[in-house]
C-alpha cells in the first residue's frame, strides 16, 4: 500500500481563505476528544482513491453503454483494494467522533483550513509560510508539529471510503456485469459512491490509525 500525503499544495493562499470546514464536525479544537489521536498527519490511500473512482468510470461507462470499459474499470478497483489486503488495517479510522467506533474507513483525500477561530499574527504568518514549505518538501509530520507550536488553529478535512465494504459491492458489480445484469451493477457501484463520507478534526484531534476499534 503507497500513502502520499496531498495536503503540501493546499496550505497556500486557499488555506487563508477557507474557514468553511471549521463547521463540518469537530469545530472545538480545544476541547479533548473522546476518540484516541496521533500526532502524525493522516497516511491516504491511493487504493482507496483507485477504487472510487473506478466506480465512478464503471458508471459512466454502464450508461454510454461500454460494458467492457466498465467491466475493466471494476477490475482495477478490485484489484488495487485486493493488493492493499495486507496493511489496509494500518490507515483505517472511524467514520464518528465517537469513542467506541470502528475503525473501517479509507482516507483517499484530504485538504486542510484555518478554523473560523484563527486569529493572524506575525508569528502564525512565519508558521504558515514554514508549514507551507515542509508540506512541499513532503514532511506533513514537521509541518503539522511547526503549526501546533505556533497555536495555528488548522482543522483536516478527510474524505473516506469503507474498504471491506467496498471491496465487496465490487465483487457484486463484476459479477452483475459478467452476468449482463447492468442495471444491478449500477445499483452496486452508486453504493460505493454513496457510501463516501467526510470528517473534519483540528490537528491535535486527528484519529489513530489502524485502531482495531
Amino acid at each position: 500500500m503507497t500513502f502520499k500525503s496531498k495536503l503540501g499544495t493546499v496550505l497556500l493562499v486557499a488555506l487563508m481563505a477557507s474557514t468553511s470546514v471549521a463547521s463540518l464536525s469537530y469545530a472545538n479544537t480545544d476541547a479533548k476528544p473522546a476518540y484516541a489521536t496521533q500526532t502524525q498527519m493522516l497516511r491516504l490511500s491511493e487504493e482507496a482513491r483507485t477504487a472510487i473512482m473506478s466506480a465512478q468510470t464503471a458508471r459512466l461507462d454502464l450508461f454510454n453503454n461500454n460494458p467492457e470499459g466498465a467491466k475493466a474499470a471494476v477490475d482495477r478497483g478490485i484489484g488495487a483494494l485486493e493488493a492493499a489486503q495486507a496493511t489496509m488495517k494500518t490507515v483505517l479510522i472511524p467514520g464518528t467522533d465517537a469513542a467506541d467506533a470502528k475503525a473501517e474507513y479509507l482516507p483517499f483525500d484530504s485538504k486542510m483550513s484555518l478554523a473560523e477561530t484563527f486569529t493572524v499574527t506575525p508569528e502564525k504568518e512565519v508558521a504558515l509560510g514554514k508549514a507551507k514549505g515542509m508540506f512541499e518538501s513532503n514532511a506533513p509530520d514537521k509541518a503539522i508539529d511547526v503549526l501546533r507550536e505556533a497555536a495555528v488553529d488548522v482543522m483536516v478535512s478527510t474524505a473516506l471510503l469503507p474498504g471491506e465494504a467496498t471491496l465487496t459491492e465490487l465483487r457484486n458489480a463484476q459479477k452483475f456485469i459478467s452476468e449482463g445484469k447492468f442495471f444491478e451493477a449500477n445499483v452496486a457501484l452508486k453504493s460505493v459512491e454513496d457510501s463516501v463520507i467526510v470528517r473534519s478534526f483540528g490537528i491535535d484531534a486527528i484519529p489513530v490509525q489502524g485502531a482495531t476499534g
